[in-house]
């Protein structure tokens, strides 16, 4: 089984907007203090022998492609790794050689996911969620896994960009 990966098209929106809404509740993604709104993202669309299997959004920031949500709708069948792949091409087509993703302190699965890629720990928020709650209370203050949800955690990976050498 192969997995094919394209940009997000207008024919994907209610299909995204809709595994948003279940995975994240909302459209609308806290991250380090920012406020997203996906629809106004780009976004990668994974398919698995036709069907859809994987969703990415991202944004430029400052000089850094960064992750806004990343979901993988079957598990270890590399989905996750192949709209990682896909969005290094399209951060080194627009000269950008960071990729950035936040996460929260009880993730421990994207945390083990985002390490296994190559991304590498680069900054603690200690007790953000408290902040976010204010504007998003249905956060819960418990993961399913029995961790306080209090801390987001950034990971980073820095992809080489040779002269641009890979890109067609």
């Amino acid at each position: 089984m192969s997995i094919k990966v394209e940009i997000l098209n207008k024919e994907d929106f209610k299909w995204a907007w809709t595994i948003i809404k279940e995975e994240w509740v909302s459209l609308k993604i806290l991250s380090h203090g920012t406020e997203f709104n996906v629809k106004k993202l780009p976004g990668l669309v994974a398919y698995m022998d036709g069907e859809k299997v994987g969703l990415l959004f991202y944004t430029f920031l400052n000089e850094v492609c960064e992750i806004i949500t990343l979901n993988s709708l079957i598990e270890n069948m590399g989905i996750g790794s192949a709209l990682l792949h896909s969005l290094e091409i399209t951060a080194k087509k627009n000269n950008i050689n960071m990729i950035s993703a936040t996460t929260t302190n009880n993730n421990i699965k994207a945390l083990r996911f985002y390490q296994k890629n190559g991304f590498t720990l680069n900054k603690l928020r200690k007790n953000i969620l408290s902040d976010y709650r204010k504007v998003k209370p249905n956060i819960p203050l418990i993961s399913e896994n029995k961790i306080p949800i209090r801390d987001e955690i950034d990971l980073i990976k820095i992809i080489p960009c040779p002269n641009n050498a890979e890109l067609d």
